[in-house]
C-alpha cells in the first residue's frame, strides 16, 4: 500500500483596492471589507498636549462668559462645562499619550501584515485580529464618555456658544 498524502488547497491572496498607511491617514480595504479607517490625534485635536489643551478649553469658557456679558447675553450654568473642564485635567493626558503611541503601533503593525498578506479566510488570523483590537482600543478613546471625546464635544459647545452669545438675537446660553 501506497501512502498519498492530501494537501490542503492554498489559500487566495486577498487583493486590496486602497492602501494608504503614512502618518495622516490608515486606510485599508478591499471590494468588500474595510479593514481600517483611522486618523491621528492631531486630525481631531489642534493640541495633543494635554496641559496646553486644558488652558485651551479654560481660554475658550473664559471668552464663552465675556463675549455673553459684551453682549447682554444671559449665562447659565446648568451644563457645568467648567467642572467637566476641571474633571479632565486628571484624565487627559494619559489618554493622549495612549492615542500618540496606538496610531503608529497600527500603522507599523498593518504595515507588517500587508507584508505577509491577507488570505481569504483570515477569520482565524491572529494579526489580524490582534490588529483590529488595536483599532478597537484606539476607537474607543474617542467615545464621548472617555476624556479624549468629552474634550473634543467640549471644544465644539464652547466654540457654539461663543458664536451664539456673539448673534444679536441670543438672549440666553448655557455653559
Amino acid at each position: 500500500m501506497t501512502a498519498t498524502a492530501t494537501l490542503a488547497p492554498a489559500k487566495e491572496l486577498i487583493e486590496m483596492t486602497r492602501v494608504v498607511l503614512d502618518d495622516n491617514e490608515l486606510y485599508v480595504s478591499n471590494d468588500h471589507t474595510l479593514f481600517i479607517n483611522q486618523r491621528p490625534l492631531s486630525h481631531f485635536l489642534t493640541e495633543t498636549n494635554a496641559a496646553n489643551l486644558i488652558a485651551d478649553l479654560k481660554q475658550a469658557y473664559q471668552d464663552a462668559i465675556r463675549i455673553a456679558r459684551e453682549n447682554g447675553v444671559k449665562i447659565g450654568y446648568r451644563l457645568r462645562y467648567k467642572r467637566e473642564i476641571e474633571a479632565l485635567e486628571a484624565v487627559l493626558a494619559p489618554a493622549i499619550e495612549k492615542a500618540l503611541a496606538l496610531y503608529p503601533q497600527m500603522k507599523t503593525g498593518w504595515e507588517a501584515k500587508l507584508e505577509k498578506g491577507i488570505y481569504v479566510g483570515y477569520v482565524d488570523d491572529t494579526e489580524v485580529d490582534a490588529l483590529s483590537a488595536l483599532k478597537w482600543e484606539y476607537e474607543a478613546l474617542f467615545y464621548h464618555s472617555a476624556p479624549i471625546g468629552k474634550a473634543m464635544d467640549l471644544i465644539r459647545h464652547l466654540n457654539d456658544a461663543k458664536t451664539s452669545a456673539a448673534h444679536p438675537d441670543c438672549i440666553k446660553i448655557s455653559l
